[in-house]
């Protein structure tokens, strides 16, 4: 899939801040966004704005025909692949990605990438301040904190430094750093 996105119908799994981040890039690039959630509209109250703005929204659950109708999905993190609208969407032929995925395709600059059992937080931070106290503008985020898809609102970062869960690499379909720990 290209990185044309405009008309494209995209759906987001998850409405917390990974989720809201990535219906904001996709909105951002002319494409038709739904966000599937299980929580209702009284439990994210944040999603008020973004709805008058355009987004769909799809609460209390997973509507699976929204799944299947998709041009892509891309997970939050921790979201389950297994559920059975994702699965019957994959069945379809409907690509799933992680936000990861979506934010290594559009942003150019050389990625750090840290994962482990212990340790990711600080050693991600400490990272990133090092490549900061060399004068780099640096990206410092993911599971750390602020979603990687922010990160391509800013087109000059030199480094990026990132912190990945055993979640969000479950969702990888192209995507490999140049470094990684």
């Amino acid at each position: 899939m290209s990185n044309d996105w405009h008309d494209k119908k995209i759906l987001i799994v998850g409405g917390g801040v990974t989720g809201r981040a990535l219906a904001e890039f996709f909105m951002n690039r002319g494409a038709r966004v739904t966000l599937s959630d299980q929580r209702s509209t009284d439990q994210l109250p944040e999603l008020k704005a973004m709805r008058a703005a355009g987004l769909t929204l799809d609460l209390g659950g997973h509507t699976t025909e929204r799944f299947v109708a998709s041009d892509l999905i891309v997970i939050s993190p921790g979201v389950n692949l297994e559920l059975p609208a994702i699965v019957a969407a994959r069945t379809a032929g409907v690509p799933v990605w992680g936000e990861i995925e979506v934010a290594a395709r559009v942003l150019t600059a050389p990625m750090v990438a840290i994962t482990g059992t212990n340790g990711k937080s600080t050693t991600t931070s400490v990272a990133g301040e090092i490549f900061s106290a060399w004068g780099k503008r640096t990206f410092i985020g993911g599971n750390l904190g602020i979603p990687l898809i922010s990160a391509a609102a800013q087109t000059d970062w030199e480094w990026l430094v990132v912190e990945l869960s055993s979640f969000q690499l479950e969702a990888i379909d192209q995507y490999r750093p140049r470094y990684a720990a």
